[in-house]
């Protein structure tokens, strides 16, 4: 989602990071609300992951991408095919908060 901004190394792990927003429109193509998007894409392959959303957060603040006031409204995992064919099997999903 967006548009690339960086290679990101954040936990060890390299990301490519995508900065986009999402706008939302009435009938009449009035804008009605509107949200910042930022997406960190897993460079290589792997089976399995734990990653921490906190250090993600506190690089966007690092970054001046994100207020260090804001709040994390929601996550999301999956996959995002650039290329070719993908696939996503996943047995567990968590957010550990606090």
């Amino acid at each position: 989602m967006g548009t690339k901004r960086e290679r990101a190394t954040v936990g060890g792990t390299a990301w490519d990071l995508y900065v986009g927003k999402i706008v939302n429109k009435d009938q009449a193509g009035r804008v009605v609300s509107s949200w910042n998007v930022y997406s960190y894409v897993r460079v290589a392959n792997t089976t399995s992951a734990n990653t921490d959303i906190t250090a993600m957060a506190d690089a966007l603040v690092q970054r001046r991408l994100l207020a260090n006031n804001a709040y994390l409204t929601s996550v999301e995992a999956g996959t995002e095919v650039f290329r070719g064919r993908g696939k996503l099997s996943s047995s567990s999903y968590t957010v550990k908060v606090g």
